[in-house]
């Protein structure tokens, strides 16, 4: 006999097995991540900044598994369940699309023999100072070895010069293969290439230069085993008659490398041809760099509002900053901002009935409106849109690592400190007043803002070296370093201080007519609200605005004073 209940017994036990094996699965390559890195620092991989946090991002992989296998005998219904749904067909789809990519790149970087061609094109890779790095130490290897097989060929050393590299990657190159008994005069250097497009259409330009018809001759790609598929499908696009060599790939970058090379080539597949060229071409501030910000910013924008973190005016607000802080700024720019809006919503969120009746007193709580997104993160904003106009001065990067600790030792001391079991005290006065008072410390709220601090300095610094760039994100000749994390601790601490400072003296403080609450909103209790105390444009907003300001200024001191010691 047919049955609703059971038939809907039988979708709730299919969405757990889904959720249970989607969530061992993740567990099971969080764990390997991590253990295959543990095992190669027995081999004597380089114990470096990288290399450790690959294996705490697997463990948080891990932990994400076990909280979606916990998830599994939820009641899904409403959005919850058109959302499982989607989940479901999207995990199913891409996992299949995923497999079927990694298995033509595997396959095609491993079927790749030398063939005699006129010109070999070498990509570069990272250099660190003058010193190659194992991958393209492999690459130019292999270079060597082919030139020495067939004396005829000449060979295009493609590269331009990163962060954090003292040459360019194509001299560097031409200065490992010379080492290796390879003439000078078979190598041309193309030196302006910042990505796999650009070294394919800058080292056509240079053969093109050299009169070269490429209508007329053959060339081969020589790069890693897993860029090889979209290195050939690029050369392809630029006129090349084009066969691939493939060199190894470092056993302990296989995860990262091939983890990367899907997202790198969807990108290429879409955005890498004529819709780039239609999308700003090469170099400079491309149109490409707007939209994906722009869609990036949307989705996270959207989950916030989704999850009542934001207002419809705070996502609004987000998505302008956060574009910017993409398209013009690079991973640290964003990821700061990313960092503080998450960690801030998430102390929000946590043990909220605890705070819900100092909140009162508050001029907004709850979900962030465009005011508080502009307060908190609108002077970032204009530090990043600085640092695109002069990238060479130090001190925007600098200004927006105290900016963003400011804004978040502040949140942190609100949120954390207003646990504390014991009264704060008036940073004015030192006498206690109630939770929630404008201007009010405690210690439990001064160990929250030091910590907010140290988190954004650290945050910092480890997406640093995730994209490999010196000082505050390359810019200046900063000798400063790890040092910034203290500063950014320090930074921090007197921001939160000084919003303190003007919460107690110059904000504007109401009484609300209905209740005696002393409050910081003019309405309360569905009423006027009257002013006893600060000024009335010195709101809440204004406050952080301040405050952000002086961390910024504050860390730009510590950062020179620390640059010049370091000197």
């Amino acid at each position: 006999m047919f049955s609703w209940r059971n038939t809907f017994m039988v979708r709730q036990n299919r969405r757990a097995a889904f959720l249970a094996i989607a969530g061992w699965v993740i567990i099971a390559a969080g764990l390997f991540h991590s253990l295959y890195y543990i095992w190669g620092f027995t081999r004597g991989w380089e114990r470096d900044a990288w290399n450790l946090l690959q294996v705490l991002a697997g463990l948080v992989m891990a932990g994400i598994g076990y909280w979606i296998f916990r998830w599994r005998y939820r009641k899904w219904t409403g959005k919850a369940l058109i959302l499982l749904r989607l989940s479901q067909t999207a995990v199913v789809a891409g996992g299949l699309a995923c497999a079927v990519l990694l298995a033509a790149i595997w396959i095609t970087g491993r079927t790749q023999e030398p063939v005699k061609s006129d010109y070999l094109l070498i990509l570069g890779a990272r250099v660190k100072g003058e010193t190659v790095t194992l991958s393209l130490k492999s690459r130019l290897d292999r270079g060597v070895e082919y030139m020495n097989r067939y004396p005829e060929a000449k060979a295009v050393l493609s590269g331009g010069q990163g962060p954090g590299e003292e040459m360019t990657e194509a001299e560097t190159m031409r200065r490992y293969m010379v080492g290796r008994g390879i003439a000078e005069n078979r190598l041309i250097l193309e030196q302006y290439s910042t990505d796999t497009y650009e070294n394919m259409w800058f080292s056509k330009e240079v053969l093109n230069e050299q009169g070269v018809d490429l209508n007329a001759v053959s060339v081969t790609v020589i790069t890693n085993d897993f860029h090889m598929l979209r290195a050939k499908m690029l050369a392809k696009r630029a006129g090349f008659k084009v066969t691939g060599y493939s060199s190894r790939t470092p056993e302990f970058t296989v995860p990262k490398a091939y983890t990367r090379e899907l997202a790198a080539f969807v990108k290429s597949y879409i955005f890498d041809g004529r819709a780039r060229e239609a999308l700003g071409g090469t170099g400079g501030t491309k149109l490409m760099g707007w939209l994906l910000g722009l869609a990036g910013s949307i989705l996270v924008a959207a989950a916030a509002y989704w999850k009542k973190s934001l207002s419809l005016s705070g996502a609004i607000a987000a998505v302008g900053i956060g574009t910017v802080l993409y398209a013009l700024g690079s991973l640290p720019w964003f990821g700061l901002m990313i960092g503080f809006f998450v960690s801030s919503s998430a102390l929000t969120k946590w043990k909220r009935h605890k705070k819900e009746q100092a909140e009162h007193k508050y001029e907004k709580s709850g979900r962030r409106d465009g005011g508080q997104v502009a307060a908190n993160g609108g002077l970032g904003a204009l530090l990043c849109l600085l640092a695109a106009w002069q990238p060479d001065m130090w001190i925007w990067p600098a200004a927006f690592i105290g900016v963003m600790a400011a804004v978040t030792a502040d949140t942190w001391a609100t949120e954390i400190g207003g646990l504390s079991k014991q009264l704060p005290r008036s940073i004015l006065t030192g006498r206690k007043v109630s939770t929630g008072t404008s201007g009010a410390v405690s210690g439990l709220g001064w160990a929250a803002s030091l910590a907010g601090g140290l988190f954004i300095g650290a945050l910092g610094m480890v997406l640093a070296v995730f994209v490999s760039a010196p000082g505050p994100w390359g810019a200046g000749e900063g000798a400063y370093g790890w040092a910034v994390i203290p500063a950014a601790m320090i930074a921090g601490w007197i921001a939160s201080n000084a919003d303190s400072l003007l919460g107690a003296s110059l904000q504007a403080l109401y009484r609300c007519p209905a209740c005696g609450l002393e409050v910081e909103g003019r309405r309360h209790c569905s009423r006027n609200t009257v002013l006893i105390r600060g000024w009335r444009w010195m709101n809440n907003d204004a406050v952080n605005l301040i405050s952000s300001a002086v961390g910024g200024g504050v860390m730009i001191l510590l950062v020179y004073v620390i640059d010049t010691i370091g000197k």
